[in-house]
């Protein structure tokens, strides 16, 4: 695939599966091997793993929207640096909603392979998440 193929199959992912909550997408844009790594400790593999992390991030942040800021591409890796916000309105690992809001600011480093995506490192500072949803910070 051409680095402007996987920029708009990665543009689909924020649009679709993100904001959308498309889980059928994941399906066809996710390699079956697939792993994903955060921040917050979670890792999802193959398609099944990271249509759970989406379907919990979509029950906790039902109004949860992207805006991709910047999208560069070399070779088979896209990056996307991006703005995320929601509403904490569903439970999250264990945490009850708080009705507080979130935004914050991200880079993800994606590798994709075959038209599909392989793996992806997403990273963000955690502290102002946790703070601005006004639940505790986790030890350690």
């Amino acid at each position: 695939m051409s680095v402007e193929e996987n920029k708009a199959k990665q543009r689909r992912v924020w649009e679709e599966v993100f904001d959308k909550g498309n889980l059928a997408a994941i399906s066809e844009l996710f390699a079956p091997e697939y792993v994903f790594h955060s921040p917050l400790g979670m890792q999802a593999k193959g398609p099944e793993g990271f249509k759970q992390i989406i379907a919990m991030m979509r029950t906790a942040f039902p109004d949860m929207r992207t805006t991709v800021d910047d999208m560069v591409a070399e070779g088979d890796r896209v990056v996307s640096r991006f703005t995320m916000r929601g509403t904490f309105k569903g439970e999250m690992m264990g945490m009850k909603p708080t009705g507080k809001q979130f935004e914050i600011k991200a880079v993800v480093i994606v590798r994709w392979a075959d038209g599909k995506e392989v793996e992806a490192f997403e990273f963000f500072d955690t502290l102002p998440f946790y703070r601005q949803l006004g639940i505790p910070i986790p030890p350690g």
